[in-house]
């Protein structure tokens, strides 16, 4: 997948870099940054890897989305990132979210959902409409407090919601 092609349905600015560059991933720690991968940047309680971006262009990443405001203030930074195609965003939880769907082929796109809300009762909401969607003979998957399951096989989640890109997923 092209550069420009994992950005398709998200709005942002193009600042600079190849948008012909191939993307190999996706990742939002630091620590993990693949040549080729897309990386986004996030702010976190802790930690915000915008801190970081000489050392993911360094790493070879062929994109990285940055919040728009710390774009503005650091053009000079954007500008030695040589190839690597940077964008700005308004929200980057956001970007990977539409990025992490994009890399997964919009797999939402595919799938009839159904969110199942309230206090009590979500679980055993969600096994019985599975049940019973299963036996009318398709495919069901369910993503909630007993982790992913997916055509009977089970996942463990670390939380209760995956993160975007976790959700892209098994959702593909």
């Amino acid at each position: 997948m092209k550069a420009f092609e994992i950005v398709d349905r998200l709005e942002y600015e193009y600042i600079n870099g190849n948008r012909e560059a191939t993307i190999t991933g996706i990742a939002t720690d630091n620590r993990r940054v693949n040549a080729g991968c897309a990386f986004i940047c996030i702010k976190g309680a802790r930690f915000d890897t915008h801190s970081v971006f000489e050392q993911i262009v360094e790493a070879g990443a062929a994109l990285i989305a940055v919040s728009r405001e710390w774009a503005d203030e650091n053009r000079g930074t954007i500008s030695h990132a040589g190839d690597t195609m940077v964008i700005a965003v308004e929200d980057t939880r956001l970007a990977k979210a539409c990025i992490a769907a994009a890399w997964y082929g919009h797999p939402a796109d595919k799938l009839i959902t159904v969110g199942i809300t309230g206090s009590k009762g979500k679980t055993t909401t969600t096994h019985m409409l599975s049940d019973m969607i299963s036996a009318a003979g398709f495919r069901v998957g369910t993503i909630g407090t007993n982790g992913a399951i997916i055509g009977g096989e089970i996942h463990e989640l670390n939380n209760t919601t995956p993160d975007s890109g976790e959700l892209q997923m098994y959702l593909a």
